[in-house]
This record gives structure tokens, C-alpha cells and sequence, in this order.
């Protein structure tokens, strides 16, 4: 899939471990770049641009999914918890998260209309909906 799709020779070695160079396997990631965009459904000259980023959630329904990351965000940038860079790091990646999940979840039911998840409360509210 990867070489029909243009990716460059060296990386789809680099993904399946078919070059054992010391280099390789020392300095380099075993995540080529190239191979990983095109198989996530980028074209090799193309931008990261994602069209379902274009439509951001709500703030109030964004809230609803790992309500408290926000809260200890806060108080970390208060000074009332403790600042570790491993603690904000991990409650940004949450804030994130829910963005995504959000704007992922509306074509997932439409892919796996029946999956139990589609029953909580958060897929039956009217800001969702």
C-alpha cells in the first residue's frame, strides 16, 4: 500500500525492520514519517489538514468529557497543586483528547452505529446532538 502510494523505499524499510544498520537502529525512530502519513491517509506532498478540525466542539460540551483536567489545570497554574511537567503535560493531552474524541465520535456512530457507547449520557445530549 505504502509504495503504491508513493512513500520512499527507505522508510517502508525503516517500518518493517528490514534494515539493520547500526544507525538505524541506535539514532532512528522506528516511526518513518513518510510511511506514517500515507497510511494514515495523507498524500506525500499534502498538508496535515484534517477537515473535521474546521468544525471545533463546543466549550460546554467539551467540558462534559474529563471535566476535572480543566480544573487541575487550573489550580496548578495557581500554584495550588503541585507543578510537575509530566502533570500538565498530561492534562493539556486531556483537553486535546476531548476534541478530537468529539469531532472522531460523530463519524464513528455513523460507522458502528450500534456500539454500546452511543447509549451514555453524553451522546444524548442536546449539544451533541
Amino acid at each position: 500500500m505504502a509504495d503504491l502510494q508513493g512513500v520512499d523505499e527507505s522508510d517502508i524499510c525503516r517500518k518493517g525492520r528490514w534494515n539493520n544498520s547500526s544507525m538505524n537502529g541506535a539514532y532512528l525512530t522506528g516511526l518513518p514519517r513518510g510511511i506514517m502519513r500515507s497510511l494514515a491517509g495523507f498524500l506525500q506532498q499534502d498538508t496535515f489538514f484534517l477537515p473535521r478540525n474546521t468544525t471545533i466542539p463546543p466549550e460546554n460540551l467539551q467540558a462534559k468529557l474529563f471535566p476535572e483536567a480543566s480544573v487541575w489545570l487550573s489550580k496548578i497554574h495557581e500554584g495550588h497543586a503541585e507543578q510537575t511537567v509530566s502533570a500538565e503535560g498530561f492534562l493539556k493531552l486531556l483537553l486535546t483528547i476531548r476534541i478530537t474524541f468529539l469531532q472522531d465520535s460523530a463519524f464513528m456512530q455513523q460507522k458502528f452505529p450500534t456500539h454500546p457507547i452511543w447509549k451514555h449520557d453524553l451522546f444524548q445530549d442536546e449539544e451533541y446532538l
